[in-house]
């Protein structure tokens, strides 16, 4: 059996197709000897998508039983369907407008607007309507700082013929922005610093390193730095440590209510003293508890950290150094 013929159709998401519609329109007319012009304004309302069908029903009313008036609108609400200068340049405003702003790993999205955009760009053919510096400043403003920044290194160097101006063609930028737009895959690094902070302790001008290590159940200190500081502790309070070899270690004891003063709030904390340490000074989990820390991390390596102080009720933020 013979195929039927599907009806016209015209969405108005699809302006560069309104010539094809009305021509598609005036062969039925004719093949179907539809003469009355209100009868064809009619039919070209009635094969349209709906939303743009009630957006030129006032054109119909407009038009006044006027099929020619009637096109004469439709064309004037779509100067791009014609493809002249004016209609051309309007259709690839509204495209960067549609797709800005593009940002960084949006690749099928940038690819998108790269296809739409290179199919409506005629105007740098000849003759030339629009320079190709305002071609490469219209294509790039849909684009995020965050892909014109990671395009730059896939720009060829600038030779001395070029002018300072208009140092790129569309092409050579297009395909700066396609490489730029490919998926980034974000890792982590094969390791990273210890952080440390600097308190003063128990009011002595000695700078002593303190790694903050929430995987740690105490607060614990090597026997010099804690003699350095003028702390006694207490010989009766030890717990045993295994070490990395298996062997068991006891503490010398247990210092307490050592005061620790972050930034412009005093803490006290009960400190483990050990013999030998590989460290000076090890905050472990008592501090994130008593303090109720919050740690922010950055993707540079900086972390800050927010410490509460439970008798003022007062808080503060810290910074950390990468340890050495």
């Amino acid at each position: 059996p013979q195929a039927k013929k599907r009806a016209p159709t015209f969405d108005k998401e699809e302006p560069e197709n309104l010539e094809r519609y009305i021509a598609e329109l005036e062969d039925i007319f004719e093949a179907n000897n539809v003469e009355p012009e209100e009868s064809k304004i009619y039919m070209a309302l009635k094969y349209m998508e709906y939303r743009t069908r009630l957006y030129h029903v006032p054109d119909a009313k407009e038009a006044a039983g006027s099929w020619e008036a009637f096109k004469k609108l439709l064309r004037k609400a779509y100067p791009e369907s014609v493809g002249d200068e004016r209609g051309s340049l309007i259709r690839l405003i509204e495209i960067v407008s549609k797709h800005s702003p593009i940002v960084l790993g949006q690749r099928e999205r940038l690819l998108k607007y790269i296809r739409e955009f290179i199919e409506c760009n005629k105007l740098t053919a000849q003759p030339v309507m629009i320079s190709n510096q305002q071609a490469v400043a219209l294509f790039l403003r849909a684009l995020d700082v965050s892909i014109r920044n990671a395009m730059v290194p896939y720009l060829p160097a600038i030779s001395e013929d070029t002018r300072p101006e208009d140092p790129y063609t569309l092409t050579t930028v297009v395909e700066a922005a396609k490489k730029r737009g490919k998926k980034i895959i974000i890792v982590g690094k094969p390791s990273d610093d210890l952080r440390v902070t600097y308190p003063i302790i128990n009011g002595s001008n000695q700078m002593v390193e303190c790694i903050m290590d929430n995987g740690s159940q105490i607060v614990s200190m090597d026997t010099r730095i804690a003699s350095g500081l003028h702390l006694s502790w207490d010989p009766d309070v030890v717990i045993h440590m295994q070490s990395a070899n298996g062997n068991l270690n006891e503490t010398k004891g247990l210092a307490q209510n050592v005061p620790f003063k972050f930034g412009d709030l005093v803490v006290y904390l009960q400190v483990h003293v050990i013999d030998n340490c590989p460290y000076e000074l090890l905050v472990g989990r008592p501090f994130d508890v008593l303090c109720e820390t919050t740690v922010q991390n950055t993707q540079t390596g900086d972390q800050f950290i927010t410490i509460h102080d439970p008798n003022s009720d007062r808080r503060c933020t810290i910074p950390t150094y990468a340890r050495g």
